[in-house]
């Protein structure tokens, strides 16, 4: 079963008004309202937010916490539900590099795309981890 909506294989983005959708369950913040997951820390632009909060819903789909986890897949308490730890390290580079570029329109991240963005991520983890 996929975990993308329709089983698709992208992250279909578009927006509605000055809300941005995709075609994924929100696990951490609710869906349309988008609720700012980082409460007691100067608030980005709402737009910034909107697109941040994006980025964590969908590495979460990708990287999902799983209790008693540990590592990326350790559950870390956001403002309403849990992400991974590999979620929240890396959420604000992944909305640069895969949702900031996208028409304003909207548009789509393969999912064979961010499957190798996480591992990439994860080797460059483990060279500085080892370097260490």
């Amino acid at each position: 079963m996929s975990v993308i909506k329709n089983g698709a294989d992208e992250i279909r983005v578009w927006r509605v008004g000055e809300v941005i959708h995709a075609n994924i369950a929100r696990s951490v913040v609710k869906e349309p309202p988008v609720i700012d997951h980082r409460p007691g820390i100067h608030a980005p632009v709402p737009e910034r937010g909107q697109i941040e909060d994006l980025a964590l819903n969908i590495l979460n789909v990708f990287v999902p916490p799983e209790h008693g986890g540990q590592d990326d897949v350790e559950p870390v308490k956001c403002h309403r539900g849990h992400c991974s730890a590999f979620a929240a390290r890396y959420h604000e580079a992944f909305a640069y590099a895969f949702i900031d570029p996208l028409p304003v329109a909207g548009g789509a991240i393969d999912s064979a795309v961010i499957v190798a963005w996480v591992e990439h991520c994860r080797t460059q983890a483990e060279r500085v981890d080892a370097a260490a």
